[in-house]
């Protein structure tokens, strides 16, 4: 356990699993990492990961009885939520520690109005009611560049365009002033235009306010643009964890190599884009040793053991067998 009061969220060793049949089969699998106060961490990997199964964890939003935390620990502001009840949980979500989920048309709820979403919280958490909620809202939505912020009081989810309800989505998680916001690629429906508007807007509130993030999607654009961390995830593991210029300059992982080899390059002449060849392993039937072994091209007969963590500098930690020979992006 890391002994920091800089450290405002500490991951440790957790393992998150389903129950199919009459198999316990692991979706996060011994993960472990921080999250310090002021920071933004971003968790990267294809779908399937294991980015948002850990981040649902951390909140406690498991699917019961089919999901279950087998192993680990998850210590927020120095006490473990796993051993918090029901309703020492419910006091925490939004109040302390807020998610943005990715698709804001289905995490908005349709038959209220927007007032009564944004307000809910900050009813809840913080006992406001009448008048004084109402200016609250008006001004937890005007916080996120909403214009007009009162007009739309009254306004349905369906009645907004898609950059508006993402920016709704954000007033709820933002309401009471979290110290960790969760956003669950909260960009993957919006424009370009638009998407680079709302990430201006999350970095400004997090300078105003000093809220930790963690920043989950698969988009290395974006990585560099919102995070000082990354952690890579692949089959429900973390493979490499450093600061951002780091991930960049100096991967280590073949997998992360080539997540960066898919990306576009404008600093040379044009090439055809890259793609990882196979698919992500199935969870249920694991192959020996590295779970990226099967797609690597670097692979030999070492990787059937799983290699065990090694630092490759301050902050840097990658967990491969080969990682001397992964040097620099192609």
């Amino acid at each position: 356990m890391i002994h920091d009061k800089n450290v405002l969220l500490e991951v440790e060793d957790l393992q998150t699993s389903f129950i199919t049949g009459s198999q316990l089969v692991p979706v996060v699998d011994g993960v472990s990492f921080c999250v310090r106060r002021g920071e933004t961490l971003g968790l990267i990997g294809e779908s399937g990961c294991g980015k948002t199964m850990t981040c649902l964890t951390i909140l406690r939003l498991l699917p019961a009885p089919t999901a279950r935390v087998t192993r680990g620990r998850i210590v927020f502001e120095g006490a473990d939520l796993l051993r918090k009840t029901p309703a020492e949980m419910r006091a925490i979500r939004g109040a302390k520690i807020s998610m943005v989920l990715q698709d804001s048309l289905t995490s908005l709820n349709p038959a209220f109005t927007i007032a009564n979403q944004v307000g809910e919280a900050i009813a809840l958490h913080q006992g406001l009611r009448g008048a004084t909620l109402r200016q609250r809202v008006i001004e937890e939505l005007g916080r996120v560049r909403i214009p007009d912020a009162e007009t739309h009081l009254a306004d349905y989810p369906h009645t907004l365009s898609g950059g508006m309800r993402q920016r709704v989505a954000g007033a709820i998680a933002l309401a009471c002033h979290p110290s960790l916001l969760i956003a669950d690629e909260p960009t993957t429906a919006l424009d370009v235009t638009v998407q680079a508007q709302y990430l201006r807007l999350l970095k400004d509130v997090q300078r105003e306010t000093g809220m930790s993030m963690i920043f989950v999607t698969h988009d290395f654009g974006v990585v560099a643009r919102m995070c000082d961390r990354v952690a890579v995830m692949y089959a429900g593991k973390i493979v490499e964890m450093a600061e951002t210029r780091e991930i960049f300059d100096n991967p280590r992982h073949p997998y992360t190599r080539a997540l960066l080899e898919c990306l576009p390059r404008i600093d040379g002449p044009p090439r055809p884009l890259v793609s990882i060849e196979g698919q992500p392993p199935d969870l249920s039937a694991l192959p020996p040793g590295c779970r990226f072994a099967p797609r690597c091209r670097l692979a030999s007969d070492v990787c059937r053991e799983y290699p065990c963590e090694q630092t490759i500098a301050e902050s840097h930690r990658v967990s491969c067998w080969r990682a001397d020979e992964v040097v620099g992006r192609g």
